[in-house]
């Protein structure tokens, strides 16, 4: 990080010839970050939101779970992990559901594809004949093949 080899200069030394490693990141928050060096554990301080350390935590390279934070707002923690494991499920949906039907329909030479997600609990009355309006009368056609795309899978 502070080698004379890092072409991107990823660090600069201040106008002291400092180098200012946590650029944004509060004291406080730093200190905690530092703590976890010693002990393996950051312990939010009073008055940090989780969604601040865990900015400070991507920023720094540290990993955010349960086993590295600690802290005395456990829903505010628990919703911070819940919002990552809704990011893995959203990812693993998107490459394995959306994504293959982008790339066939890119395959065949479509400059547009539409993919409408429904819900276990969302119920649409689609008909192959009569696809739901898109707007354009060439997406409407495209439809049919999307709809078998999703009757297939």
């Amino acid at each position: 990080m502070f080698g004379s080899c890092w072409d991107n200069n990823f660090t600069r030394p201040n106008e002291k010839g400092e180098f200012e490693v946590a650029d944004g990141i509060s004291s406080t928050i730093f200190r905690a970050i530092l703590d976890y060096y010693k002990s393996g554990i950051i312990r939010c301080p009073d008055g940090v939101s989780i969604p601040e350390l865990r900015e400070a935590c991507d920023y720094l390279c540290i990993s955010f779970n349960y086993s590295t934070i600690k802290c005395r707002d456990l829903s505010a923690l628990m919703h911070e992990l819940s919002n990552d494991g809704a990011r893995r499920q959203f990812e693993c949906y998107l490459e394995e559901m959306v994504l293959p039907l982008m790339v066939a329909s890119a395959q065949s030479g479509e400059r547009e594809c539409h993919v409408v997600v429904l819900t276990d609990d969302d119920v649409v009355d689609w008909d192959e004949e009569y696809p739901p309006q898109m707007g354009e009368e060439y997406s409407q056609s495209k439809m049919q093949s999307l709809w078998s795309c999703f009757l297939s899978c």
